[in-house]
């Protein structure tokens, strides 16, 4: 990780300007966002490089969003209208930035994302000195300088458009780049993939996504020896076909490079950054072997049963419904009509009878593997319609304001955080874990100094 960004800017420096393709996650538009990629694209020297020179917009800010296209993936697990408003404040935020939510498995979308670089590759390649520049190898090596790891050893074509696929980890980028292969070449995979934060570590290789590849030179016919006087008679007569060199223009190769997931160097203090290290672990941006796994389970529960209930009052959570979970006896020992329960070892205890592999040797209920399966139920879209966990609302005019007040670096309050929390983080009073611990290993000394005082032990009071 750290690798790929320090060679990050190396690669953008190279000429002719490479494409952007930034990838975030869907169900969560804005914990998804890294402020490191735009900080990258701004200080790099293509950044003024503008493929609209006929646009109304002349400043340096807006050129270097010409070649970067915005990619929400996995659009298929949040619901339509989210999506809609979400596009929606992101255009009004930036009209420069494209903004797009795509489904990898759909090749009506990756179609749509192959549009956009066709395009911006075509514009690249009508700029004067696209031609690819003859180096020294003096030269070469002090372009790979800035280069670390396998980025200085990967194979870079200097004919045709270079593009980058940017993101967090675990955000589809690696199935992005399949299905541009597969759309654009009609090849199969070049990517591995896995569910699981970090699968991609290093940069392996270029991958061209278009038919257009790079110009061969034919050999110089042999003129000595008895093999080519042989062929050249064999020839003599031949037929061939010459094309035409007033041909058109053709389309220019595009290379993607896939690079390894960038995380946020911060995620934030108190409540805030707790929050979106467990948005995160449950959507597998983060390993959740970090996190109690209960505990994700008890977050996603609480965010479920924050979603509006239907407008008749008589239907049960998603929870109840979508789980393998027995209605009528989840029912029986839950105290809500509608079958909200705020207990996660309860909802757990219940799953954990049905669940495969929740069930141990000797009716013994694993209530983490219980938690794991919730969990990749509710990853898959299989527990609830729609996984989104930012903005907890489906109201147009809500996804505006918050998506806005983010973009403009303030606090979005989703409504999410407990008053306890909200109150201690405010007033500044909130002790940290290790605090606790402190507190609590001193209160366990003078418990066990208590127990020898009470059998007659001689101790230290002044240490008391």
């Amino acid at each position: 990780m750290a690798r790929a960004v320090r060679s990050m800017p190396s690669l953008l420096a190279r000429y002719p300007p490479p494409l952007v393709i930034e990838a975030r996650d869907a169900r969560l538009p804005l914990t998804s966002i890294n402020p490191v990629f735009e900080s990258l694209l701004r200080r790099a020297p293509t950044a003024n490089d503008s493929l609209d020179p006929s646009s109304s917009d002349s400043g340096a800010d807006a050129s270097w969003r010409t070649r970067r296209l915005v990619l929400y993936l996995k659009r298929d697990l949040i619901s339509p209208s989210v999506q809609e408003a979400v596009l929606a404040a992101m255009r009004e935020a930036d009209p420069h930035t494209h903004v797009l939510f795509i489904d990898t498995r759909v090749d009506s979308d990756i179609r749509r994302v192959l549009s956009w670089v066709n395009s911006r590759a075509k514009a690249i390649a009508d700029t004067p000195g696209f031609a690819p520049r003859e180096r020294s190898e003096r030269q070469e090596k002090r372009a790979k300088k800035g280069l670390s790891g396998a980025f200085r050893h990967t194979p870079t074509p200097e004919e045709g458009v270079r593009l980058l696929i940017l993101g967090m980890p675990n955000v589809g980028k690696s199935s992005l780049l399949n299905g541009l292969r597969r759309v654009g070449v009609g090849k199969g995979k070049a990517a591995s993939t896995a569910p699981t934060p970090g699968w991609t570590r290093k940069l392996t290789g270029t991958v061209r996504i278009s038919k257009a590849g790079p110009t061969k030179v034919e050999p110089e016919p042999r003129t000595l020896g008895r093999r080519s006087r042989f062929k050249e008679e064999e020839e003599e007569g031949s037929f061939t076909i010459t094309p035409s060199e007033e041909e058109g223009p053709k389309d220019p190769p595009i290379y993607v490079y896939d690079t390894p997931g960038v995380m946020v160097p911060f995620l934030g203090h108190g409540s805030d950054g707790a929050e979106r290290g467990l948005k995160l672990a449950i959507t597998a941006g983060i390993k959740e072997s970090l996190f109690d796994v209960q505990m994700l389970a008890d977050y996603l529960l609480y965010r479920l049963n924050l979603r509006p209930s239907s407008s008749t009052g008589e239907e049960l959570p998603s929870y109840i419904h979508n789980l393998p979970i027995p209605p009528a006896d989840f029912l029986a020992t839950c105290t809500d009509p509608l079958g909200r329960t705020n207990s996660i070892v309860e909802l757990l205890w219940h799953l954990a009878g049905k669940a495969p592999g929740s069930l141990r040797k000797g009716n013994i209920r694993d209530l983490d593997a219980a938690a794991t399966f919730m969990l990749q139920h509710w990853r898959l879209g299989k527990l609830d319609s729609n996984t989104e966990l930012d903005l907890n609302t489906t109201d147009a005019g809500e996804i505006r304001q918050k998506v806005m007040s983010f973009l403009r670096g303030e606090r979005v309050d989703a409504g999410l955080l407990s008053g306890a929390m909200r109150v201690r983080d405010e007033e500044g009073g909130g002790e940290s874990r290790t605090q606790v611990r402190k507190m609590q290993k001193k209160e366990d000394v003078l418990a066990r100094k208590r127990k020898l005082m009470d059998k007659g032990v001689a101790v230290d009071r002044n240490a008391m």
